[in-house]
């Protein structure tokens, strides 16, 4: 637990040393264009900034962030992928993706049994990946979870039929 702390906080202090909000894209958001109706604005407004601040809330837990960095090194993963690179039970695997995918950061598709996660690359427009993966890079944790995949990756699957 106080490891998955440290993940945030060395991720958050990483941010601060690269100067602050880095990771935004410029001009990720659009304003809302001129209208004559006042409201509408604020509407439009409003609708940008809780779509920030979900996409914000999603990545403020470390192992939703040990998670999308995973789906940021691969095309898509299977929860039992997930399950085993990140040592973690099925059911809290699924419950975080399942919040990733309600703040419409991931998206998914079942395959028999298995379900399948990948980056919904639209939805992170407001990140800029590039900047984000090379952070996630300087993270110990982060950097170990993708030698575990790569390993992973190289033996047979452990997925249940």
């Amino acid at each position: 637990m106080y490891a998955d702390i440290s993940i945030l906080t060395d991720f958050l202090d990483l941010i601060k040393r690269v100067g602050g909000m880095i990771i935004l894209q410029k001009n990720a958001i659009t304003p809302p264009q001129k209208s004559g109706n006042r409201l509408n604005h604020t509407q439009r407004l409003d609708k940008h900034v809780e779509q920030l601040s979900q996409t914000f809330k999603a990545l403020a837990e470390p192992v939703r962030l040990r998670i999308l960095n995973l789906l940021i090194n691969q095309e898509s993963l299977c929860v039992c992928d997930l399950v085993s690179v990140l040592e973690l039970g099925q059911s809290t695997v699924s419950r975080h993706l399942a919040y990733l995918k309600n703040a419409g950061l991931v998206h998914s598709w079942r395959d028999g049994t298995w379900m399948h996660y990948a980056i919904d690359p639209k939805s992170l427009t407001v990140l800029n990946l590039d900047v984000l993966k090379e952070q996630f890079k300087q993270a110990p944790q982060l950097s170990t979870d993708i030698q575990r995949l790569e390993s992973y990756q190289c033996s047979p699957r452990t997925c249940q039929a």
